[in-house]
Parts: C-alpha cells; sequence; structure tokens
C-alpha cells in the first residue's frame, strides 16, 4: 500500500487539493501567486478569478469521484456488479461453478456483460467491487481508507 501510494498520480491530486482548500479570500496573496505561477498563470487583476477557477476544479473532480465510487458501490450492493473476485480461492472456486462471471455487470434485462475493455476505468470498477467483495479480511480502518482512495 505505502508503495501505491507514493509512486500513485492520486497522491498528486490530493496534495493539489490541499493547497487550494481556502478561498482566495483566507490566502496570502504570495501563497496564491506561488500556486498560479507554477502553472504558468500570470499574476494580475484575475488572479483571484483564476485560483477560484482551479479550486472549484478541483472540488469537482473530487465530487465526481465522490459520486462514481457510491453508484459503484449501490451496484455492488445490489448484486449487480463483479469485480476480480474474493481473495478466498474455494470460494471464488464455487462461485465459478456457479456461473459467476468477473468483471462484468449485470443489465437491465438480467444479462451480464464483460466491462473488461473500457481501459483505466475497468480496473477502477473492479479494484472497487474487489474492496467490497472482500470487505471482511480487511481491518475497518483498512477498507475506509481503501473505499476513500476509490474516491
Amino acid at each position: 500500500m505505502g508503495f501505491a501510494a507514493s509512486h500513485n498520480p492520486l497522491g498528486l491530486f490530493i496534495d493539489q487539493m490541499n493547497q487550494f482548500s481556502l478561498p482566495a479570500n483566507k490566502m496570502p496573496r504570495d501563497q496564491i501567486e506561488k500556486l498560479l505561477s507554477a502553472r504558468g498563470i500570470p499574476m494580475d487583476e484575475y488572479a483571484e478569478l483564476r485560483y477560484a477557477e482551479l479550486r472549484a476544479e478541483m472540488q469537482g473532480r473530487k465530487a465526481l469521484g465522490t459520486l462514481a465510487t457510491t453508484a459503484a458501490v449501490g451496484l455492488f450492493m445490489s448484486d449487480s456488479i463483479h469485480g476480480n473476485g474474493i481473495y478466498d480461492r474455494q470460494k471464488q472456486a464455487l462461485r465459478r461453478e456457479a456461473n459467476w462471471k468477473p468483471r462484468s455487470i449485470k443489465m437491465p434485462n438480467g444479462e451480464w456483460i464483460s466491462y473488461d475493455n473500457l481501459g483505466a476505468v475497468s480496473d477502477w470498477l473492479a479494484l472497487t467491487a474487489d474492496i467490497m467483495d472482500n470487505f471482511d479480511v480487511l481491518g475497518e480502518g483498512d477498507f475506509t481508507q481503501l473505499m476513500s482512495g476509490m474516491g
């Protein structure tokens, strides 16, 4: 987990979110200038507006991530999405014998189709479902941290 966290671009996003955590009127002007100049944005009469736009964009990304995670959890809770499976190989083998399909989603007509060709979205969906599927072998803090990271 530590290696993944230190080599994950998500860490950069979290750091950026923290840098833009305060509204412009509560930030020192030199801090705003530093953040904007790091992005090649000039410090002029529109600097506070540009800062506010960047802050809103990051908050929007966080909100969309949380919404997508909530939707994936809802699909899992209604047995409408599968990840890669559970940690226990014997139980997973029983699932496969019962026609359980990995990396699939249930359509409204009840048919299970693969979502495996969606690139990074496939991996994200599968990992979210895997965390949910294996919640009983994860510690409470681990589960919470993993689900927060997925958001």
